[in-house]
């Protein structure tokens, strides 16, 4: 989802939250959505929604910062079969965007994705 063309960009840090729920989550278009910044080869995430009961920070973060709690192990399944991989989920966002890969995929609250397009 791209962001519209006219952004009033001095929201103060506190109401982004709404803002990303009426970008993304209002009309039912996502479940869940944020906005963050890369930080090195991180994602600092600093707004999310839906605000309720901090649900869009539980489906799109797993742990309760800004900046999740990680690394931690998730089994992948790979051509040999099972494997352990450590994942620190501000990382693979990341790496998809600043590289436009993610080798062993996006993780999100504890779930896999893949990236299927990159437009930087």
């Amino acid at each position: 989802v791209r962001v519209p063309e006219v952004v009033n960009w001095d929201i103060p840090i506190g109401e982004w939250d709404a803002v990303v729920s009426q970008w993304l989550v209002d009309d039912g278009r996502c479940m869940a959505g944020a906005l963050g910044k890369v930080s090195g080869q991180a994602v600092v995430l600093f707004a999310a929604a839906p605000t309720a009961d901090l649900k869009g920070w539980k489906e799109l973060w797993y742990g309760t910062g800004q900046e999740g709690t990680g690394p931690y192990t998730a089994e992948i399944e790979t051509e040999e079969g099972a494997s352990s991989i450590s994942v620190c989920e501000s990382a693979t966002i990341g790496d998809a965007m600043l590289t436009g890969a993610c080798a062993n995929g996006i993780w999100l609250g504890r779930k896999k994705y893949s990236l299927l397009q990159h437009d930087p």
